[in-house]
């Protein structure tokens, strides 16, 4: 279950939402490190590597919006919407890759990739 999935991001209403099933599942691959949730103006979500906020770093890992990867999470599920129970039944982790592609590990075996375009 290999595959690279285009799923456009243009939505430029920023949404709202703090998704509690990403806590512990979003790994940065250029440094290993987890993500962790911050809020941004006391409304915005963001997930940032936690290397990123130690001085003299050289993390790549991009920061992602909650609500984007709600959107491509229901996407790489085949879903309409982002369904947090479902997503803690299929889903391992999440790797951000140096590019801010997204790499889904399920928890069945096998991996899809979501490419930013």
């Amino acid at each position: 279950m290999t595959g690279r999935l285009q799923a456009k991001l243009r939505n430029s209403i920023h949404r709202t939402t703090s998704t509690d099933e990403f806590i512990g599942k979003i790994k940065c691959a250029s440094c290993g490190n987890l993500y962790h949730r911050y809020s941004c103006y006391g409304t915005y979500v963001y997930w940032r590597c936690a290397d990123k906020s130690k001085t003299r770093t050289e993390c790549c890992g991009k920061d992602l919006a909650d609500f984007n990867i709600r959107k491509v999470s229901a996407y790489i599920m085949g879903m309409e919407e982002f369904d947090g129970a479902e997503f803690e039944k299929q889903i391992e982790c999440i790797t951000v890759l140096e590019d801010g592609s997204l790499e889904y590990h399920f928890k069945e075996g096998g991996t899809k990739l979501w490419q930013k375009a």
